[in-house]
């Protein structure tokens, strides 16, 4: 699943941004933040297992974006 957002509409001395920086995976982030919340690994684990929060380990791989023109 891809998100899509535009490009955007200016630029900085002369210059347009061309880099793009895809957005983290669906669960990239969730046991770490679960952690720094006082969560324990089998507290997140038993979140993750009942499909409350998703792990990026647990999730599938993101399809590569097709090089842009």
């Amino acid at each position: 699943e891809q998100t899509r957002v535009p490009a955007l509409p200016m630029a900085f001395d002369g210059v347009r941004f061309g880099t793009r920086h895809d957005l983290p995976a669906i669960g990239a982030d969730s046991e770490a933040v679960l952690a720094a919340l006082g969560c324990s690994a089998d507290e997140i684990a038993a979140l993750v297992g009942a499909g409350v929060v998703r792990s990026a380990a647990a999730s599938p791989p993101q399809p590569p974006h097709p090089p842009r023109s």
